[in-house]
């Protein structure tokens, strides 16, 4: 059985000490996800439709920073990328939810997981964190 409670708990822990990243951009015809301060500076005339896009986040398999300043951008995790990050997690645990960014990024897994096994993962991953020495519910 799966203690839903426990992963509302977390979730909500996760939900007051999480960063606030903005939203990323990206020139039109390159690749790199830039946040508003490094675009304009890269360049400051731009239009936007014209010459970037951006301002919004959406799925993707991974997390987003800054190309130039290496700031945390926002991002949404497809199912690829949930299961990714809580692979990182088990191999290298994070010690605390003291961390904003560890926060985004552990808040974008709870808020992206699909399924029973991967709230499992997720649960042991932040009991860990916790210091949590309860037993595993899984069968």
């Amino acid at each position: 059985m799966i203690d839903e409670d426990r992963l509302y708990e977390i979730k909500a822990l996760l939900d007051k000490r999480e960063a606030s990243p903005p939203h990323p951009y990206w020139l039109i015809g390159e690749d790199e996800s830039l946040c508003w301060k490094c675009l304009h500076a890269k360049m400051p005339d731009a239009e936007i439709g014209v010459d970037f896009e951006g301002g919004y986040c959406w799925e993707s398999d991974g997390c987003f920073h800054c190309e130039k300043c290496g700031r945390l951008l926002q991002f949404i995790l497809t199912e690829y990328g949930v299961a990714s990050e809580l692979a990182h997690y088990a191999e290298f645990p994070p010690e605390k939810f003291r961390e904003p960014d560890l926060c985004y990024h552990l808040a974008r897994v709870a808020y992206g997981i699909y399924g029973a096994d991967q709230v499992r993962q997720f649960l042991a991953i932040t009991r860990a964190m916790l210091g949590d020495a309860q037993e595993d519910d899984s069968p």
